[in-house]
């Protein structure tokens, strides 16, 4: 059934299937599920050039990124990973680890603009009031990150 919409993608055009619903990932990223069908059974790396396992049953000592950590997937590539969890109590999302596969990208402010678009798409979707980011290296990850709590927003809105 796929046939007519892959016909289509060999053209070079994108399905009306496909069509985004509301914004476009150059503006926000979306997030992948470990389930996704672009990111599972090793279609990533097929597809996108993009290293991804998923880390969920590897021992411990094997695990490199996160358990559950997530693909970014940012206008027509996969550009990073970001591990987050939701601390139900603290009302607080927390970003156990974020990672680019180039340094470049974390550099480039729309980038960072799209990462903490569709991060706080993620919190309003679980009612997360804060993020917590503290655990992320990448200086300007973390900071596009914290632009995300309540403060900061504040403070961005009134220099």
């Amino acid at each position: 059934s796929d046939v007519p919409m892959l016909r289509v993608v060999a053209r070079g055009q994108v399905p009306k299937q496909w069509a985004n619903v509301s914004v476009r990932s150059e503006a926000e990223v979306a997030l992948l599920s470990p389930l996704d069908p672009v990111s599972s059974r090793g279609r990533a790396g097929a597809i996108f050039g993009f290293d991804y396992v998923w880390e969920i049953y590897k021992r411990p000592a094997d695990v490199k990124y996160g358990r559950y950590t997530l693909p970014i997937l940012w206008g027509d590539d996969l550009v990073g990973r970001i591990d987050l969890k939701l601390d139900r109590g603290a009302n607080t999302l927390v970003v156990n680890g974020a990672w680019v596969e180039q340094t470049a990208t974390a550099a480039r402010v729309d980038f960072r603009d799209a990462l903490a678009a569709g991060v706080r798409r993620l919190m309003e979707f679980l009612a997360a009031l804060r993020i917590d980011a503290k655990a992320v290296k990448n200086r300007q990850l973390r900071g596009a990150l914290n632009t995300l709590n309540p403060r900061k927003r504040a403070q961005r809105r009134n220099p």
